[in-house]
């Protein structure tokens, strides 16, 4: 039967209603925890149940998982007994609809939690359930489970939002708003009803396809909420029970939460330094005694050992435990008192008063924070300081590193085995992706012509020397609030030491030119880990932060230097690449291509675009291509032989706390966090435009968007594809990889012109595989629309904005 294939797809399978006396049978598929029990689906099922149905008892299944499921439209009336809805190992709320057929609302939630129906925040002329969640060791979830008829007048809004307020106004709890809206959020939602949302810092999650019939597809079915970080997985689960498909959340539940989390971490001791001290014992340092090697790793090790000899000890390495601060900074005893008495009044069920003490605390605590960062900020003139201000007051996931991190069949739970785990993904990926291309290397024909074009004889580039008033400089302009690589030695004593290890790192520097050799030390990249969203368990789901030594950014800084005012000289850039350059921005390259698009439109054109997502880009950089392409454009012996130094025999380690893994070799790519790294992918993907004929091709670095204008659609979708298979053929030739699951299509026009087409979307293929047509997508942060009004754009900036 389908039923058990139902079953394993989707976990738990609840039978709710059968036809009385016949054999017609409808499920809804209740979403659940992860295996843990840690995680909460929640879905919500529009479902039209006729009077004649009736809900019957299934044997429960099993399983750690939760479950909340709501039914929209259930048709029910005083009728219908509630012995009739019973579902083993779950209690539930129901909200018939008053004087008329139609509507109706049934929410289950699952024995395993506490919960209330929340009657203060629900009102008599529209369909909500509103039901207050236990979590244990966290605050409750408030819960609403709605129906809004289609006819429904501005008025249900007006209700709705009421509702909504008083939830919010609930101590902060967190919110989630599911139902049945009938408002199709694949067209532009009225004014009214977005607006009510973005007062609440609402997020809608359900990005798919809710409704499908033969005429229509529709997204009218919604989840909001307005804490989205702690959602981590959002299905549509292609179920015909009816004409709408379920949808589903799972939301992570918090560990045990102590009063207190500790952290080990590993740190310099400065409480008793003296920087006079300091200064004196590292100027009577025998740094002289590194100009008698005249090998650059020697000389190198020979400089840390010194210095570090002399740091140590004045500032010694630590490790201690930190205490975590559990309380927010703006918290003040004014509020904590307005909290006890709220909660007294509403344990004595004195709703009255609990709703003045309640509005007291909510007012006290806007104030608060509106006081406390407009002093934070007005005292902090630093960007900086600002932002980090600012994100106390974001809403944010956690960044901490699970119990258990899984790859493939490797499983890790200790931070060693985890460590290892992150590593070998992380270097893995590339080299996963690059076995895939068996194509041949680039002949490089195009970049010969241009180059020569560019180019004489007399144009050589070769890595200069640099002055000891040139690193001093240097030293003392860096930042000391950037993080330490591997050799733990910060931005922060180094700038200190500017006056007397400025030269021996001039000399250091030199002898890597003269040699041709880019020190050891430096190839080696500390990789911290950093949580995005999705499944923790998965490393995929974890942004690698790569830290390299700080001395290193100094060499590298003098040599990117140098290259790029050599290909900023000689014009070798392309003017449609705006990443990493100097007077090119986000800013820039938007204006560029939107002025471009409203000219076109402003002409009666239309343009089709290509946004194309290179797949790890920056990690693919072939060596000895890029190599072979620094030669064309007259990078002399020794400045290769340096850069293939540089490149060559680099590693990296994972550090989660204060362990690390092993090391791992990388072979491709250039190094990320470095200095260099932007102006080598710029030289590697400089000559992709080149091979662009019919459209025209623009780069923000590996941000490559394709698009032609005409007036004719057909056209302008043949001429796409030619260049497409151009840019897969360039990007075979240079191991890199389209990803076609992330790149988008759009046709750009006038609301008239493309109202009148029959065919609104364009037929681009990658690897024979289409690509998606849309109606609206991001380009270098901002929405752009397919008649660039950039309502979404703005909608989108108001809903997330802070102030």
């Amino acid at each position: 039967m389908e039923v058990s294939l139902f079953v394993r797809a989707f976990l738990v399978t609840l039978c709710l209603c059968a036809l009385v006396g016949g054999t017609q049978v409808c499920y809804s598929p209740f979403g659940c925890f992860s295996s843990d029990g840690n995680d909460v689906r929640v879905p919500q099922d529009p479902l039209t149940i006729d009077t004649h149905f009736k809900l019957y008892t299934r044997k429960h299944r099993h399983t750690p998982y939760k479950e909340i499921g709501g039914l929209c439209e259930t048709f029910l009336n005083e009728s219908v007994h509630n012995d009739f809805l019973n579902i083993d190992g779950f209690v539930f709320e129901r909200k018939d609809r008053d004087g008329g057929s139609g509507g109706g609302l049934l929410l289950y939630v699952c024995n395993d939690f506490n919960f209330k129906r929340r009657y203060d925040l629900e009102t008599q002329n529209i369909e909500t359930i509103w039901a207050e969640i236990m979590i244990p060791n966290s605050r409750s979830i408030l819960l609403c489970s709605a129906y809004r008829p289609p006819s429904a007048p501005v008025a249900w809004v007006d209700a709705f939002a009421t509702e909504v307020n008083n939830a919010v106004s609930c101590d902060d709890n967190e919110i989630i708003l599911m139902g049945d809206f009938n408002i199709d959020l694949n067209k532009d939602p009225p004014s009214y009803w977005t607006s009510a949302l973005e007062t609440f810092d609402l997020s809608q999650v359900i990005n798919t396809n809710t409704r499908v019939t033969a005429n229509s597809n529709t997204l009218i079915d919604h989840i909001y909420t307005n804490r989205p970080d702690n959602i981590q997985e959002v299905n549509v689960p292609y179920i015909t029970m009816s004409d709408h498909f379920p949808i589903c959340i799972t939301r992570r539940l918090p560990k045990i939460n102590k009063k207190s989390t500790h952290l080990e971490i590993t740190y310099r001791d400065f409480k008793n330094f003296d920087e006079f001290l300091f200064l004196q014992d590292l100027a009577n340092a025998p740094f002289q005694h590194i100009e008698q090697f005249s090998d650059v790793n020697n000389a190198m090790n020979l400089f840390f050992h010194i210095f570090l000899d002399v740091f140590n000890k004045h500032a010694s390495l630590k490790t201690k435990r930190v205490k975590t601060q559990t309380k927010p900074t703006w918290l003040t005893p004014e509020i904590n008192e307005a909290r006890h008495k709220r909660d007294y009044f509403h344990k004595k069920l004195d709703f009255d008063n609990y709703k003045i003490w309640r509005n007291k605390v909510t007012t006290l605590i806007i104030k608060a924070k509106e006081n406390y960062f407009s002093k934070a900020i007005n005292e902090n003139k630093n960007t900086g300081d600002i932002w980090r201000n600012m994100k106390q007051i974001i809403p944010k996931g956690s960044h901490s590193i699970p119990n258990k991190l899984c790859d493939g069949e490797t499983e890790g739970e200790t931070k060693e085995e985890m460590a290892k785990i992150f590593n070998q993904f992380y270097a893995n990926i590339s080299k996963q992706i690059v076995t895939e291309n068996i194509s041949p290397v680039s002949t490089l024909e195009l970049l010969k012509n241009f180059t020569k074009s560019k180019l004489t004889t007399a144009n050589i580039f070769e890595i200069q020397p640099i002055l000891e008033e040139e690193v001093h400089r240097m030293l003392k302009k860096l930042q000391i609030n950037k993080s330490a690589g591997i050799d733990n030695v910060g931005p922060r004593i180094l700038k200190l030491s500017a006056d007397i290890i400025a030269k021996p790192i001039t000399h250091l520097l030199n002898l890597s030119i003269s040699t041709s050799k880019f020190p050891d030390n430096f190839k080696v990249a500390k990789i911290i880990p950093i949580y995005k969203k999705g499944d923790k368990t998965d490393p995929g789901n974890y942004r690698p932060i790569s830290l390299l030594p700080t001395i290193s950014k100094l060499f590298e800084k003098h040599v990117t230097s140098q290259v790029y005012n050599f290909l900023t000289e000689n014009d070798l850039l392309m003017d449609s690449q705006s990443g990493f350059r100097k007077l090119h921005s986000c800013q820039t390259a938007l204006t560029r291509l939107t002025e471009k698009w409203i000219k076109e439109i402003d002409d009666g054109n239309m343009t089709g675009t290509v946004l194309l997502d290179l797949r790890k880009a920056f990690d693919l950089v072939n060596h000895p291509l890029l190599l072979e392409k620094m030669k064309h454009y007259n990078f002399d012996t020794n400045s290769l032989q340096w850069f293939k130094s540089y490149l060559s025999n680099r590693s990296q380690v994972v550090q989660i706390g204060n362990t690390q893994s092993g090391l791992e070799s990388i072979y491709c790519g250039v190094p990320q966090g470095s200095v260099l790294g932007p102006i080598l992918f710029l030289i590697y993907i400089n000559d992709l435009p080149l091979h662009v004929k019919n459209s025209l091709l623009d780069l923000f670095a590996d941000d490559a968007t394709l698009h032609h204008s005409g007036h004719i659609i057909d056209q302008i979708e043949s001429n796409l594809n030619d260049d497409i298979l151009s840019v897969k053929t360039w990007c075979d030739e240079n191991k890199m990889a389209i990803n076609e699951n992330k790149s988008k299509c759009l046709l750009i026009g006038s609301r008239q012109r493309l109202s009148r087409l029959d065919k609104k979307e364009i037929d681009i293929e990658v690897n024979g595989k289409p690509l998606q047509n849309v109606e609206a997508d991001k380009l270098l942060g901002v929405t752009i629309d397919n008649n660039l009004q950039f309502n979404k754009h703005i909608s989108e900036v108001c809903r997330n904005s802070i102030l």
